[in-house]
């Protein structure tokens, strides 16, 4: 996926951030490791009585949100974060409690599709990347399947990439910037293989090579 999609990130951006929000509670992690550690890897293990999100922070850096019902694990867990150095802030949610595990173990490179389908795999997995502070690109997979929308300003799709089994496979939309589709594109194999200029809502005439090439590194129609 690294071939087509990653190389886009940059070019498209809006405001906005999404956020953990209704934290019943909030407790520093580097002195609760134990109960976040035992949250994420012990299924019979119940913090009290607890029902809403019990939230963790890490350096001021990353917040981490476990719901909980009557003390158990009980839903989706949220994070939400920044790298200072590469000006990339994050909101993800799972359906299992693998995030810690993304996160630290990719670090700033969220671009790591191979380490994505490891961990979540069998997983609904969601994120929103802003690049810097304005939102990029939105990932939303089950199970591998699912899709990447990139965004340019004022919140405007740019781009709708098909995703199977983590890679970039079926057919694309790329919209201009008075949010119109302007072009299909066929994915295979991580690449664009073929696209279709839509004209006036109907179909025109196929990109040249130069033009498939141009869609590989981030160019988009009616610029």
């Amino acid at each position: 996926m690294k071939k087509i999609v990653f190389t886009l990130i940059l070019l498209f951006a809006f405001n906005g951030y999404a956020q953990i929000k209704n934290c019943k509670q909030t407790l520093d992690l580097s002195e609760n490791m134990d109960v976040f550690t035992s949250l994420r890897t012990d299924k019979n293990y119940k913090y009290g009585k607890t029902t809403g999100k019990l939230c963790f922070l890490e350096e001021d850096k990353f917040l981490y949100a476990i719901p909980l019902e009557n003390g158990k694990y009980a839903g989706y867990m949220e994070v939400q974060g920044d790298y200072d150095k590469d000006n990339i802030a994050l909101y993800m949610y799972a359906s299992t409690l693998k995030l810690y595990d993304f996160i630290h173990d990719n670090g700033s490179d969220i671009s790591n599709i191979q380490l994505l389908a490891n961990i979540f795999k069998d997983d609904k997995f969601f994120a929103d990347i802003y690049i810097p502070g304005n939102k990029a690109f939105n990932m939303d997979f089950n199970k591998g399947d699912g899709s990447i929308t990139y965004y340019r300003e004022k919140g405007k799709k740019a781009l709708v990439v098909p995703v199977k089994q983590f890679s970039a496979s079926g057919t694309g939309q790329m919209y201009d910037r008075k949010d119109k589709l302007c072009a299909t594109i066929e994915f295979k194999d991580d690449t664009a293989i073929s696209a279709q200029y839509i004209v006036n809502g109907k179909p025109g005439r196929s990109f040249s090579d130069e033009e498939i090439a141009n869609i590989r590194s981030g160019t988009i129609c009616n610029e």
